[in-house]
């Protein structure tokens, strides 16, 4: 990818307000939110299709999304309301 994991993370937050406000919504639907986001943006690259070793079978550019969820959540930015279910803090 590139941009750093800050850019990655502002991304990621400007992408769940504008997609879904003050709604809940699952991880999955953010994660492919902000991977077309980062594509329309050029900051793909061909080896985030590449498929990552994390949990689960993902490319390595939605691993770094997720990862970078699980940062928004540390940070506050991003609520785990329940089992799947996130929100904008």
């Amino acid at each position: 990818m590139l941009i750093k994991s800050r850019e990655l993370n502002l991304i990621i937050i400007k992408v769940a307000k504008s997609h879904f406000g003050n709604s809940i919504f699952n991880r999955r639907s953010l994660m492919d939110a902000a991977e077309r986001a980062i594509r329309a943006k050029g900051f793909w690259e061909i080896e985030d299709d590449f498929v990552s070793e994390s949990a689960g079978v993902k490319s390595k550019g939605l691993a770094k999304i997720d990862w970078g969820i699980s940062k928004l959540k540390e940070q506050g930015k991003l609520l785990n309301i329940s089992r799947d279910e996130w929100k904008v803090a």
